[in-house]
């Protein structure tokens, strides 16, 4: 059996600076994952969390998602750090939220970006 519908989206789109991004329905789809990365990289990191409700009013942040580069099997993790332009990390999401939104603290040069995958 194939997976008939997919989304892929930008969430966020090189933010320099602390940002959080729009609102994206997962609510259709199966298999949720966000890929984070840096361009312009020089010093510091951005700090990636997802924040997920279900009526699109009230928010529960920092929600533990899967680190896709973790070193053992199934760690979850509430942020994930990324640091250097060539390390991008992916985080796979329990797709029982409707929707979500990704944050990236910025601390330091360069910019971050948050692009989601929804499938299902």
């Amino acid at each position: 059996m194939s997976i008939q519908y997919s989304d892929n989206a930008t969430m966020l789109d090189a933010v320099a600076s602390t940002t959080t991004s729009q609102i994206y329905d997962v609510s259709k789809r199966q298999l949720v994952s966000i890929q984070f990365t840096a361009t312009t990289y020089s010093s510091g990191a951005g700090t990636f969390s997802i924040s997920a409700s279900n009526d699109g009013t009230n928010w529960v942040n920092n929600i533990a998602f899967l680190d896709a580069t973790a070193t053992a099997t199934g760690t979850s993790v509430t942020q994930k750090a990324v640091n250097a332009t060539a390390t991008p990390a992916i985080a796979i999401v329990n797709p029982s939220f409707r929707y979500l939104t990704v944050t990236c603290s910025v601390a330091g040069t360069g910019t971050y970006s948050a692009t989601i995958e929804a499938k299902g």
